[in-house]
């Protein structure tokens, strides 16, 4: 079939289009092309019904767990064993590069990196469990490993020689310990005997301490992210560290790092970005003595835009629209006001306004709010209705008090004056907010200060909202958390009003630093952060001329994750080898506590029954066409019922969008290696359902193909293209707030006429160029709830929440199982109801035949894991500090199977927690279809199909 193009309108309603208008002579207007080659449209295709429910409900079985944990340091050769996977050693046919969307080796042979993250005295095994540890990962079909968490912390967490014996804190002047350097070289050489390459991470944790020559040190960022990119001293600290540890000669190797063809990639700085640090108000938090240099930067730069103030003065002044007289906040009117117009009735409406107004207090705050009719300030002779908010108890973070109006219907573009005269008992920072009044309660585009004093003092604000919830808008008081008095009166919300930057902002007088949320001239935050995206450029540039140039470098180099910095993040990295993001589901949420806190909640709930809100396809949306894709940190947040999940999903995912790596975060972390429970929020290694789906995983996303392709999911062969103007790209970036989420990619896809969901059947790529005027339009995916991949293995379906995978070597089916039968062809199953009613599954051919030929598969089914006396919650969400002993336990899945295979002499094993068979499960075979059923008395996780 030809290829068809479509160009997507760019909506007229886009944040784009009505932020400011554009310079005549460019057309940052985003359209979308799509390129269809497979045989069916993905829309159009009957989708094969795989999940069935049971025609009668059979009784529900009952939760039955048992112990299963894997040994840590496995490498017998049984039937997980997919360590065939690894051509070894790692390096052998010379050194990676990128080609294309792919990642080769020396002879130009595709790569695909299925890794683990090592992180602080995971990286830093003993010289006896270090071939043990990667002889495991090579056994569960892992080829890469990268190196995070080695470089900030003192031995045994990290390279440094500590300050004394017994310390954590690293030694200044800062030494290399040689016992760590030489545990971590041993480690290395040992993973890449097994097939394993390494990626190095030169700046993730490395804190630079008072002593080594930055004066202030203690004054700069965490980590002094975000500053490293023009602090010269901190730029020439990068590169000494690069060059002390690029220059080193492992001896177990003979190779510098440099020079070794197993590393497959050098990540500059890891999730770093200055654009990221604006959009989430944390560059406002750097002390002048370090954020000077940047503001002299900025205002050399806007002297080399702009001849003179006018110049400047014109670019910045955005709108001046008509003032309309009524008060938005006055609305709805009281029913007994005919005429708000009237002298008398004026303080019954602005009493009646006043009562919507509710205070919140969170994390233990208390007070109280009251509206009352002479509470307010005089104004024109008159006192007038007022709020007092008595703020009795404080909270324990800075939002602890908040003075509330929701249910606002605000415009996307519009311009508004928000008014109101305040005072408190002492001197008070204020800060005025719109967010949206619900879930998941996104920043609407506003923040402004107020610098409250004992007297009664007015304040004016003028703002355009950004992507306004409509009816659900609220306005925002923060008071802080101090206890006191705070009372407002005359507030008053109008449409109109003239926007423009602050008449003291002159090239003379200097521009101080942008604040993204309390800037509302989106001209002023568009300048702002192209400037920042201009000095990441040249940083980028730097250290990449440095690591090729200067250091002879041959491998892949990044700066750091694309998202980090929106789409400027990702124009970023166009310099870059590959585009590199990190994704997780449901990561920990630590409210006021921090990553130490026990206050802490991972969402227990399934990825399977969340397709268009998942962050796989999410951020398959920031892909930037030619180059290679890698997410090198995915996962789901522990303890979770469903993580059974996670590894498949990503592998099944990512081989069909045909990306070059994914990298699980993480392995291993702290604590001992040889341990019979999980713990932490990521470590994989001693969490038996993730490490048990790991083979099939492997095989899922690396296994080469007839068509010299890899991965047991074939890649999809439709497309759809997001064609970005350069021009455009800080206009998108100015009117997009908040963390690196993929929430402004979906929001400029959506603007031109695509959907969220467009990664959920085929893939995405972007492209910076000029955009065309588009011609048409394509139905909206976003209201669909099943959705088929273009190759039609995948099946991703909210009606069922269920994610089924349907390809000649592999079957896949994860989701609420329970109650339902399965036909993925080859493989049917059906699973009484259970406590969840939710089951991973998992069929690989460990022959490279097809699952209907093949003589040797291996099965997989798993539920829910857990340690032993867990201290769950009542919302079963947290474990706070009791995270359990060991043995872990993990749940008996119950199950009639069937798999139809032209061989009569198959039989069936239960295999042991090395994958080595442990008895035999009664089978029957007729008419090509192996029947055997599961449950708990099996007692595995895996069962082996072979002959006798």
């Amino acid at each position: 079939m030809l290829p068809i193009v479509l160009l997507l309108a760019c909506l007229l309603t886009s944040s784009l289009a009505q932020a400011a208008p554009l310079p005549k002579t460019q057309s940052p207007v985003p359209i979308v092309q799509r390129t269809q080659k497979s045989l069916t449209p993905a829309l159009e295709a009957p989708l094969p019904k795989r999940i069935a429910e049971a025609s009668v409900a059979p009784t529900p079985v009952p939760l039955v767990m048992f112990p299963f944990v894997l040994p840590p340091f496995d490498n017998e050769r049984t039937a997980t064993d997919v360590s065939w996977l690894n051509p070894a050693p790692a390096g052998a046919t010379g050194f990676v590069r990128a080609q294309g969307e792919h990642f080769v080796d020396g002879q130009g042979k595709q790569l695909r990196f299925w890794g683990v993250n090592l992180n602080f005295n995971g990286a830093f095994p003993s010289k006896e469990d270090a071939p043990r540890i990667a002889g495991r990962l090579a056994k569960f079909g892992f080829n890469a490993v990268r190196m995070h968490h080695y470089e900030g912390n003192a031995a045994p967490n990290g390279l440094w020689k500590p300050r004394s014996i017994g310390s954590t804190q690293v030694k200044v002047p800062r030494e290399v310990d040689p016992e760590q350097m030489d545990r971590f070289d041993y480690f290395i050489a040992e993973l890449l005997r097994r097939g394993i390459y390494v990626d190095l991470n030169l700046h993730v944790g490395r804190t630079v301490f008072e002593g080594e020559g930055i004066p202030n040190a203690y004054l700069l960022p965490e980590k002094a992210k975000g500053t490293d990119y023009y602090n010269e001293q901190l730029i020439k600290a990068q590169q000494d560290f690069a060059r002390l540890m690029l220059t080193h000669v492992n001896p177990y190797t003979r190779h510098a790092y440099k020079d070794e063809p197993g590393v497959c990639a050098l990540e500059v700085s890891n999730e770093d970005s200055l654009l990221s640090m604006w959009l989430e108000g944390s560059l406002n938090n750097i002390p002048r003595v370090h954020i000077q240099a940047l503001q002299d930067r900025w205002n050399t730069w806007l002297k080399a835009r702009y001849n003179n103030d006018d110049a400047l003065r014109k670019a910045w002044t955005e709108a001046d629209e008509p003032f309309n007289p009524t008060d938005i906040l006055d609305l709805p009117l009281p029913p007994d006001v005919l005429n708000p117009e009237a002298p008398d009735a004026r303080a019954a409406v602005s009493l009646h306004a006043l009562q919507q107004f509710q205070l919140a207090t969170v994390t233990g705050a208390q007070g109280k709010l009251d509206a009352d009719a002479l509470s307010g300030p005089t104004v024109d002779d008159f006192v007038r209705p007022g709020l007092t908010a008595t703020l009795q108890v404080p909270g324990t973070v800075s939002w602890a008090f908040q003075i509330n109006r929701d249910g606002l219907d605000l415009t996307e573009g519009r311009v508004y004056t928000l008014s109101f005269w305040a005072r408190a008992d002492v001197p008070r920072r204020v800060s005025v907010n719109l967010w949206q009044d619900r879930e998941p309660h996104r920043f609407e585009g506003f923040t402004g200060y107020a610098d409250l004093t004992v007297n009664w003092e007015k304040y004016s604000f003028v703002f355009r909202p950004t992507g306004p919830d409509p009816q659900h808008s609220r306005l925002s008081w923060n008071l802080g958390n101090q206890a006191g008095v705070v009372q407002m009166g005359e507030v008053e919300l109008h449409s109109g009003g003239h926007l423009a930057a602050p008449d003291e902002w002159t090239l003379q007088a200097g521009v101080p630093i942008i604040d993204f949320k309390a800037t509302p001239v989106v001209l002023a935050r568009r300048d702002f952060a192209e400037f920042l995206g201009s000095i990441e450029a040249e940083y980028t540039t730097r250290m990449r001329n440095f690591l090729k140039k200067d250091l002879g470098v041959q491998c892949p180099v990044w700066q750091t994750q694309a998202q980090f910095g929106g789409w400027g993040g990702l124009w970023r990295e166009t310099q870059s080898d590959a585009i590199d993001l990190h994704a997780y589901w449901k990561h920990p949420e630590f409210g006021t506590g921090g990553w130490n806190s026990s206050t802490w909640k991972v969402e227990n709930v399934s990825m399977a029954a969340a397709p268009g809100t998942d962050p796989l396809s999410g951020f398959g949306l920031f892909r930037l066409a030619g180059k290679p894709f890698v997410m090198s940190e995915w996962n789901s947040g522990q303890p979770n019922d469903y993580s059974s999940e996670s590894l498949l999903m990503a592998a099944a995912y990512a081989s069909w969008q045909d990306w070059a790596g994914v990298f699980i975060f993480d392995y291993h972390s702290s604590g001992d290696y040889n341990r019979d429970h999980f713990e932490g929020f990521f470590s994989i290694d001693s969490h038996p359902v993730k490490m048990a789906t790991a083979p099939a995983a492997a095989l899922l996303f690396r296994r080469p193909a007839a068509d010299n392709t890899l991965g047991d999911v074939a890649p999809s062969q439709d497309d759809v293209t997001l064609t970005l103007p350069p021009s455009a790209i800080w206009y998108e970036v100015a009117n997009a707030p908040g963390g690196p989420t993929y929430l402004p990619a979906a929001k400029t896809w959506q603007s031109a006429g695509a959907s969220r969901a467009e990664p959920l059947t085929g893939k995405t790529y972007v492209r910076w160029e000029q955009g065309l005027f588009p011609i048409s339009t394509y139905a909206d995916l976003d209201s669909a709830t099943d959705y088929m991949s273009d190759t039609h293995e995948i099946h991703w379906n909210k009606n069922t929440d269920t994610f089924t995978v349907n390809a000649d070597k592999s079957k896949i089916a994860i989701g609420l199982l329970g109650g339902r039968g399965v036909d993925l062809d080859e493989l049917k199953i059906a699973m009484p109801p259970s406590q969840n009613n939710f089951a991973t599954f998992a069929l690989n051919s460990l022959d490279n035949s097809e699952v209907g030929q093949s003589r040797h598969l291996l099965f997989t089914a798993a539920g829910r894991t857990e340690n032993q006396g867990m201290g769950w919650n009542p919302e079963h969400n947290s474990v706070g500090g009791q995270w359990g002993t060991g043995p872990t336990q993990v749940e008996g899945i119950t199950a009639e199977v069937q798999v139809l295979n032209d061989s009569s002499r198959l039989h069936i094993w239960a295999l042991d927690t090395t994958g080595a068979r442990r008895i035999e499960v009664p089978s029957t075979s007729q008419n090509g279809a192996l029947r055997f059923s599961i449950s708990p008395q099996w007692q595995t996780l895996w069962y082996e199909i072979a002959p006798e």
